[in-house]
């Protein structure tokens, strides 16, 4: 429990400090933001035949972007090259 604690307060950390940075917050409110134009841009303009596909590829595509930016967080990388 104590490992799991540590944890969680080591991740919380990088995430406050990685929305301290003006860039990161742009990044991130642009990764939050792209998957709702993306949905938009489909349903406007596309030709949604098959709705349990279009939802199995959008839960995808948001699964993906999550992944990401939580493992660039977790990893310390961040989203984009940090200045020396």
């Amino acid at each position: 429990m104590n490992t799991l604690n540590v944890f969680v307060r080591s991740l919380w950390l990088k995430y406050s400090q990685e929305l301290k940075r003006p860039r990161s917050s742009l990044m991130g409110i642009f990764f939050a933001a792209a998957p709702l134009i993306f949905l938009t841009a489909v349903l406007k303009w596309g030709e949604v035949t098959d709705v349990e596909d279009f939802a199995v590829g959008y839960f995808l595509f948001l699964y993906g972007g999550m992944s990401v930016l939580f493992f660039s967080i977790v990893m310390g990388i961040g989203l984009y090259q940090r200045e020396v």
